[in-house]
């Protein structure tokens, strides 16, 4: 919860996290608004969404996770043939 202390400012830790929250947002989004869970639903750390044709799988880390791994295997979504992959915030598909 995030709320005003009796100086009606916030503590400073609540900016810090609202500005984390906002960047991750910057990016991410597309995954989130307007999307709705896809069947598997989740496979180990990946929770799944969907919106028109475009599948979105959401790394979801540790609680105290600080990056991810090299590598994320995903069997339980596959691409068509000819599709491309794109993480979000980079402009060029996966290989």
């Amino acid at each position: 919860m995030v709320g005003p202390g009796p100086d009606g400012d916030l503590d400073p830790v609540a900016y810090e996290r609202l500005n984390e929250i906002g960047s991750w947002m910057k990016i991410n989004s597309e995954a989130i608004y307007g999307t709705k869970p896809v069947k598997p639903y989740q496979e180990a750390k990946i929770a799944f969404t969907k919106k028109g044709n475009s599948v979105n799988a959401i790394y979801l880390p540790d609680e105290n996770g600080k990056s991810m791994p090299d590598k994320i295997l995903i069997s339980a979504v596959q691409p068509i043939i000819g599709s491309k992959i794109y993480l979000l915030g980079y402009k060029k598909p996966l290989s």
